[in-house]
């Protein structure tokens, strides 16, 4: 019975650029859907705008953590 032992390295370098990508994509749609719910007087997109910056708050947190786990490993 052979347990052979090997390095689990997953492949992750891209996901906080994807991440940012997306983050900077809705944040543009948020202010475009802010502006023209503004000029247009309409409840429903304003809302749909603050809905979108729920999302940004998500993605931005997403993007944060996935920074934080490229770094290497320390004592703690």
């Amino acid at each position: 019975m052979s347990h052979d032992h090997h390095d689990h390295h997953h492949a992750h370098g891209h996901a906080a650029k994807n991440i940012s990508a997306a983050f900077f994509l809705n944040a543009f749609f948020v202010v475009v859907e802010a502006i023209g719910g503004w000029a247009t007087n309409s409840v429903a997109i304003l809302s749909d705008a603050l809905h979108d910056f729920g999302d940004c708050l998500s993605l931005a947190t997403s993007w944060f953590l996935a920074r934080k786990a490229e770094k290497p490993r320390d004592r703690r």
